[in-house]
C-alpha cells in the first residue's frame, strides 16, 4: 500500500514521542498502525527507538517481527522480484523473520513467516540458496522435530 502523499516521517515520529517510550507495547502497536498505512520510514524510526536499550525477548522478537514486515511489504509493493534492490528487501525480511523466531520460537508465527518468505523465493524463481537445505539448518537449531516439518514445505526443491 503506497501512502496518498509522502509524508515525513516527523510527522509521525518525531523528536519528543507522541507517548510514554517506556511502554514497549505501545511502540509497537503504533509502529504496525504505521506499517499498515504504508508508512515504512517511520515505522523503522520508531521501532528502532522501541528496540533499544535492553529489550525484553518479547519486544526484541515483535521489533525483529514488524522490521521483516516492513522489508517483505517494500518487496511485494516493488513488483519486479529480479531487481537487485527488491530481492535484498526479501533477503532483509527472511532474516528479521529468522531472528524475531530465534528470540522467541514460542511465537511461531516468525517461523511460518521465514517458510512462507522462501517459498515466495522460490516461487519469484531468486530463491539464492533459499532452498530446502537451508530450511532443514534453520529447523535443526530447532530440534529434530522442526527441521522434518521443514522439510515438507511446498514449492521447496532440496
Amino acid at each position: 500500500m503506497e501512502s496518498p502523499r509522502a509524508a515525513q516521517p516527523e510527522e509521525f515520529w518525531p523528536n519528543s514521542a507522541p507517548f510514554d517510550t517506556s511502554s514497549p507495547a505501545i511502540g509497537l502497536l503504533y509502529a504496525q498502525a504505521l506499517i499498515e498505512w504504508g508508512y515504512f520510514t517511520a515505522a523503522e524510526r520508531l521501532l528502532e527507538a522501541v528496540g533499544s536499550g535492553q529489550p525484553s525477548a518479547a519486544v526484541a522478537a515483535e521489533v525483529a517481527g514488524l522490521k521483516g514486515r516492513i522489508s517483505k511489504q517494500r518487496y511485494v509493493n516493488g513488483r519486479n522480484p529480479g531487481e537487485p534492490r527488491y530481492r535484498s528487501y526479501l533477503g532483509q525480511a527472511t532474516r528479521d523473520y529468522l531472528r524475531a523466531y530465534q528470540n522467541d520460537p514460542a511465537n511461531y508465527w516468525h517461523g511460518i513467516n521465514v517458510v512462507a518468505l522462501m517459498c515466495r523465493a522460490r516461487r519469484d524463481g531468486i530463491a539464492d540458496g533459499m532452498n530446502r537445505n537451508a530450511l532443514v539448518g534453520f529447523g535443526h537449531s530447532f530440534g529434530p522435530r522442526t527441521a522434518r516439518l521443514l522439510t515438507k514445505a511446498p514449492g521447496l526443491s532440496g
